[in-house]
């Protein structure tokens, strides 16, 4: 096993407990992605074929297809023979991925004040008693982030279309993945918390402009706190206040 990889239990992807009904190398490049935003696979690190296949009780057909879907999202660079080495994503880079999950998240909340379904709505304040409960202190930063971006899928799933919303979850993997730059402000929470009670009453108002307002500040935000933490290629954190 590669130095700094956690272990992952054996398990096999055919058994979808959610209903998905995905692909195989589809469902497995997702939980490969949600495994590397869990850190439970570090930058650096490398996912072989192999092990992969063995861990999924799957031949190596469709883990091969599954790594190409990681690296098109993102995550990993392929090298031949080798495997596939998880990247870390460069302070350029970095900047970049938000400054497109400003602009989506503006869409798709502009959308979702315009087309989501009024039965849909009652579950944003539930999202909202829930982010109320995280803002209070003690509470780590990686549960924080869990809960802006399920609420934010939700969001895209129910005001937009399907082709969009993949985007805009694409888009929002590499976000939350280095959201563990972020440390744990009480501050910062309440402040975002106050910002999404503005979203969430701006799409029930039907309120296109003011709920843009509100997507794109919540990123803001997060962007604010996390360039700055952002290790420069010699290890060191990122001063971007020059």
């Amino acid at each position: 096993m590669a130095k700094g990889v956690r272990p992952v239990t054996r398990q096999n992807p055919r058994l979808d407990q959610k209903g998905d009904n995905l692909p195989l190398d589809v469902e497995i490049s997702h939980r490969l992605i949600r495994e590397i935003i869990e850190l439970k696979h570090v930058p650096g690190a490398w996912l072989r074929e192999q092990e992969i296949a063995e861990r999924f009780d799957v031949s190596r057909s469709p883990i091969r297809e599954a790594l190409r879907h990681v690296a098109k999202a993102g995550f990993v660079q392929m090298h031949p023979w080798r495997g596939a080495q998880i990247v870390e994503l460069s302070e350029e880079t970095t900047t970049q991925v938000f400054d497109m999950l400003e602009a989506l998240y503006g869409v798709v909340a502009r959308l979702s004040a315009q087309t989501m379904p009024s039965e849909k709505m009652p579950k944003l304040r539930e999202f909202l008693r829930r982010g109320d409960h995280l803002a209070k202190p003690g509470v780590s930063m990686r549960e924080r982030v869990a809960f802006s971006f399920e609420m934010g899928r939700y969001i895209g799933k129910w005001g937009t279309t399907p082709k969009t919303y993949e985007v805009f979850t694409h888009v929002g993997n590499l976000a939350m993945w280095q959201h563990r730059f972020m440390l744990t402000e009480d501050v910062f929470a309440r402040r975002s918390m106050e910002i999404h009670h503005v979203m969430v009453s701006a799409i029930e108002a039907r309120d296109p402009a003011r709920a843009e307002w509100a997507a794109r500040a919540i990123v803001d935000l997060s962007r604010d706190r996390i360039l700055p933490n952002l290790p420069d290629a010699a290890g060191q954190t990122v001063d971007t206040t020059r």
